[in-house]
């Protein structure tokens, strides 16, 4: 069963999905992604777990990966500077879509490139 929250702000309102199993199927999730240009960052320790799956369901739209070392020695301008690199690759617009996995690292490494370029952030 899929429980569905929404957070009501207008034109930026959004669904929060809640169920077991959800990540592999993507039709429960896929369609509340917005953006062309989607960047997946996540850090070696919950890659493993789930990347695959997300990338799966990204196949119709520009994205790439990156991948950084896990702790807290690695939330460093180092790791913005990766997310950084990565965005100009992927020759991201503003209507990029930044996904983080679960973690302090990810996180951390997304604050500056997100409110840098006024992109979508999905905290999952």
């Amino acid at each position: 069963m899929t429980r569905e929250v929404r957070v009501d702000l207008g034109a930026r309102s959004y669904p929060i999905r809640i169920g077991a199993g959800i990540l592999s199927d993507a039709a429960h999730w896929r369609d509340a992604l917005p953006g062309r240009h989607v960047l997946v960052v996540s850090n070696d320790v919950v890659a493993p777990l789930y990347l695959q799956r997300v990338t799966a369901a990204l196949a119709d739209r520009t994205f790439a990966t990156v991948i950084l070392p896990d702790g807290e020695a690695h939330k460093t301008l180092d790791s913005a500077a990766r997310v950084f690199a990565s965005l100009a690759e992927l020759k991201a617009s503003r209507d990029q879509l930044l996904v983080p996995s679960p973690g302090g690292t990810t996180i951390a490494a997304l604050r500056m490139p997100a409110a840098a370029s006024a992109a979508s952030v999905a905290l999952r």
